[in-house]
Formats: structure tokens, C-alpha cells, sequence
């Protein structure tokens, strides 16, 4: 253990541990953990500055630490960066009061921007409780991906092999198949999700568990679905990235050397990527088999800028094609988003184009960033759930699955805009609500406690594409978490599905 004056400055790595003088300690050493690598921590009363940086890489902008000694204590975190290069745009840093171990079970806040320039950006909280875990994004670790698949593992609807092991840390890289075994694969559809290709991308694993659990479920459409689809996903593809909570592809067992992109490495493999090539054999022993693949997508997630779901164009007669599915997707399924099909020099390109139309002649290949929702509007992870749900639905429709009656609505942005408030004070929630059939809500309720708060829109129509709803509730108990939850007449969603958000509290 290293002390260092609460105005010290300590580099650390991801086995070290940060320890003040002060009451503020910081620690990594756990799955997915990373503490930037030069830190001030200054202690002034109620409250305290931390300063990150300079980084010098987009590696150091990743984090996933421990802070003790913080209860009541409004924290204000600075980046700072050495030059416009290294410089990453904002994300919205996520805070916990237990480990993000499992999926679907723990509830998080959200930290708030103050100010964002070239060289340097501030955000701030105000903790709860004396230990929090903070986290540059939501997170899917490692230790998630396997309770996930021992949990999957005996669906008969599930098969889970191992494509091969992960280059540092031999760690397998999954593939799930997900179809009905009892019907035959002769004319099935079949769909290859991957994500995480960029390991720090962690709302595309999130989506791609969405994706699943919409996939596994007994919703009448996804029943229909896995009779006539074969789904192939692998939820995550950078595992020694996750592990070291690298920002892009690790290079090195330390995670200090990176690839910024891989993409560059389909079809040559320049760099010499032992995942890259298992994938590839993959690919070739499948197209060997004699079987086909209709749709392929690679899932990316950045939780800050536009929306947009957007695909490289593909050269010549693929291009009407693609274009004409992502337009479908958008307008029947997924309206809120932007698509971006002007991307023909983009590094992407050289993998559609090249390989995967080579390999998958007529094959619809794009990648898919499941964004932020709407500008300005910080996206919570049910988001990113909900995503992969309606892309499921939305690649149904495209292929002429008529929508059925029972879908639910879905609940996006949700947002509290802050936590901590005094006896009386008023907090504001909001919500966009979302009907793929266009229906206007039966209800939308905010839940804490025994009590129900209706929400309301000034809006009588576009719910297909969103509308906002709000309610105002006045605190007057110390602790008030909470969840949402919408009907369009025929089924209803709830936000968080099975555990309360961390709400309003009265310190």
C-alpha cells in the first residue's frame, strides 16, 4: 500500500492502489478495472477536486475504480489532456454503490457534465454513501459474460461453443447459436451479430444481451422468430481488452500498446490478431458448409453524441440494398435514430467492401452504433437493452414479419435530473415513450414505494418516433428509488425490469 499527500501525484496501474492522507481513497484490482495514470486528489470540506492527466493516449481515458470516503461529498472529477489528439468527447460516467457483476440487477447514477473544451472536461456528484464504484460508461465485464452463459447454457434453444481462446489472458471467445432445434435450418434466415469489438464499448454487449433475452424469451414474435431465424452472436470480441479495461485492442499482456481500430486487419491481418483469424476461419468453414449468411452486423456503442444507427455503403448493386434495409429498419422500427450512408472512405469500408462481400456475395453488412437516443439526453442502460430488442424486431419486419399486436412500448432517456434534494423540494423525471404501432399510452407512471405518480406530454401524436412524458414529485422520505413503467393497452414495459433505480434521496 503507497500513501501519498492528498495533493500528491501518484502514477498508477490497474494492481495498484491510491491511498490519501485525507479520507479519500482510491483502488482498482478488480475485473474490468482500470485508475488513470496520473491523479490529484484535493480535499476541501464537503467536498474535494480529483484531476486526471494529462493523458496522452485514448487508452488513459478509460477508467473503472473504487472511492471510499466520500459519503455526503460533492466530488468535482477534471480530465485534462495533453493535446487535442488525445482528447475524447465526454461520456456519461456512471456511479454504483455495489459491484457491476451481474446483468439486469444493479441500479446506478448518473454523474453531471459542467464543463466540456478541447483540452479538459469537468463533471461532478454527490455521493450517497461512503464507498461507490465509478466507471467511465456502463460496463459488461468478463465476470458478466460468463454468468450470462452459464445461465443460457441448458436453453434448449441455446447452443454455446468455443470459437478458440483469447490472445494474453486464453480467455474463449463464445459463439451462441440461437434458433428453435426443431425446426430445420433448411430455409432459415440466418443474422451474425458481433460486438465488442472495441472493448470499451460496453453498450453493445449490453445491447446484444438485450438482443438475447428478447430472443430466448416466450413473446408470441420471438417464438415465431427463432423457427425461422438462425441468430450467431458473440458478445464479446475484445475479452483481453475487457479484462485490462483497454480503450480499443490491446497489443500487449499490460494493455499499454493499442490499436486504435482493427478494422484495418480484415481481410490481410496485418497486425497478426489471433481473434481475427479464429473469426475468419469461422467464417470460412461456414461458407465451406454450404451455408449462408443473410444479414451481418458488428455492434459498436458509445454512450455520447447524435444518435445513429449507420452502416458503410456497400459499391454497385449492393448498395440500393442496404440502403433500402436501414431506411426500413428506421422508419418502421427504429425512427429515432439517423442513418449515415455517406461513409465510403471510412477504414470500415475495406472490411465490407472487401472481405465480407468476397466471403458473403449479397450479404447485407453494416455496423451498428446503438447511441445516444435523442441529443442532450443522457441514455441509461435499459437503452441499450431496448436496442437490441427492437433490432431483433426491426430485421423481422424487414424480411415481411408482420408486427404483432402485443409488442410493448418501449421507455427511452429516461432522466432524473439530480439525486440529492432537500425535504420538500421537487424532483423533475421524465421519459420518452415509444409505440412501434403508433399507440398513444394507456399510462405512464413513475413507482416509488406504494405510491404511483402519473406522467404526462403536451403531445397527442408521433409515438412512434418518441414523445416525452414528465411528472414532478415532491420528496418528503430519505430514500426514493424508484422504476417506470407504460401501457399501450395490450402489453406494458417496466424501467429497470427487475430491480429499483437509485432515486431522489434527502441526505
Amino acid at each position: 500500500m503507497k500513501n501519498i499527500s492528498a495533493t500528491g501525484i501518484f502514477l498508477a496501474s490497474i494492481l495498484m492502489v491510491v491511498n490519501c492522507y485525507g479520507k479519500i481513497e482510491i483502488s482498482a484490482g478488480f475485473d474490468n478495472s482500470h485508475i488513470r495514470s496520473k491523479m490529484k486528489i484535493e480535499e476541501q470540506g464537503d467536498s474535494a477536486t480529483i484531476t486526471f492527466g494529462p493523458a496522452n493516449s485514448n487508452f488513459e481515458l478509460w477508467f473503472n475504480y473504487k472511492i471510499t470516503g466520500v459519503k455526503n461529498k460533492k466530488v468535482f472529477f477534471k480530465d485534462s489532456f495533453s493535446n487535442k489528439t488525445a482528447q475524447g468527447q465526454p461520456f456519461f460516467h456512471v456511479v454504483s454503490y455495489k459491484p457491476l457483476l451481474s446483468v439486469y440487477e444493479n441500479g446506478y447514477e448518473m454523474m453531471d457534465f459542467v464543463k466540456w473544451n478541447d483540452l479538459e472536461y469537468t463533471y461532478n456528484h454527490t455521493f450517497k454513501e461512503d464507498t461507490a464504484y465509478v466507471s467511465f460508461s456502463y460496463i459488461a465485464t468478463n465476470t458478466m459474460l460468463e454468468n450470462y452463459i452459464n445461465k443460457v447454457a441448458g436453453n434448449a434453444c441455446v447452443k454455446v461453443e468455443n470459437l478458440g481462446n483469447s490472445t494474453f489472458f486464453d480467455l474463449p471467445l463464445y459463439l451462441l447459436t440461437v434458433t428453435d432445434q426443431n425446426v430445420p435450418d433448411k430455409d432459415k434466415k440466418v443474422v451474425f451479430l458481433w460486438t465488442r469489438e472495441d472493448s470499451y464499448e460496453a453498450g453493445g454487449t449490453l445491447a446484444c444481451w438485450g438482443a438475447l433475452k428478447y430472443l430466448l424469451s416466450d413473446d408470441p414474435e420471438a417464438v415465431q422468430i427463432r423457427k425461422k431465424y438462425i441468430y450467431l452472436i458473440v458478445p464479446m470480441f475484445s475479452r483481453d481488452g475487457a479484462k485490462l479495461g483497454s480503450t480499443n485492442w490491446p497489443m500487449d499482456k499490460d494493455g499499454k500498446n493499442i490499436i486504435g481500430s482493427i478494422q484495418q486487419n480484415w481481410p490481410e491481418n496485418k497486425d497478426k490478431i489471433k481473434e481475427v483469424d479464429i473469426l475468419m476461419i469461422f467464417f470460412q468453414n461456414w461458407k465451406k458448409a454450404g451455408k449462408p449468411i443473410d444479414v451481418n452486423h458488428t455492434m459498436h456503442c458509445n454512450p455520447f453524441g447524435d444518435s445513429c444507427l449507420f452502416s458503410m455503403p456497400i459499391n454497385g448493386e449492393f448498395r440500393k440494398k442496404l440502403k433500402d434495409y436501414f431506411s426500413a429498419l428506421r422508419k418502421d422500427c427504429l425512427p429515432h435514430y439517423t442513418i449515415n450512408l455517406s461513409y465510403d472512405g471510412h477504414n470500415l469500408s475495406k472490411m465490407l467492401n472487401t472481405y465480407w462481400v468476397q466471403e458473403y456475395f449479397g450479404s447485407i453488412a453494416g455496423p451498428i452504433h446503438t447511441d445516444s437516443l435523442f441529443k442532450k439526453k443522457k441514455r441509461p442502460v435499459e437503452d441499450n437493452y431496448q436496442d437490441g430488442e427492437l433490432l431483433i424486431r426491426g430485421i423481422a419486419e424487414y424480411f415481411s414479419m408482420p408486427v404483432p399486436e402485443s409488442v410493448p412500448p418501449f421507455l427511452m432517456a429516461s432522466n432524473l435530473e439530480k439525486y440529492r434534494f432537500k425535504k420538500g423540494e421537487k424532483a423533475a423525471f421524465s421519459v420518452f415513450y415509444k409505440d412501434v404501432l403508433d399507440r398513444k399510452p394507456e399510462y405512464v407512471k413513475v413507482v416509488i414505494g406504494e405510491k404511483s405518480y402519473p406522467m404526462s406530454t403536451v403531445s397527442e401524436s408521433g409515438f412512434i418516433k418518441g414523445v416525452e412524458y414528465k411528472c414532478d414529485v415532491s420528496i418528503e422520505v430519505p430514500i426514493n428509488d424508484y422504476y417506470i413503467e407504460a401501457s399501450n393497452g395490450v402489453s406494458k414495459r417496466r424501467i429497470p425490469e427487475t430491480y429499483l433505480q437509485p432515486g431522489p434521496y434527502i441526505p
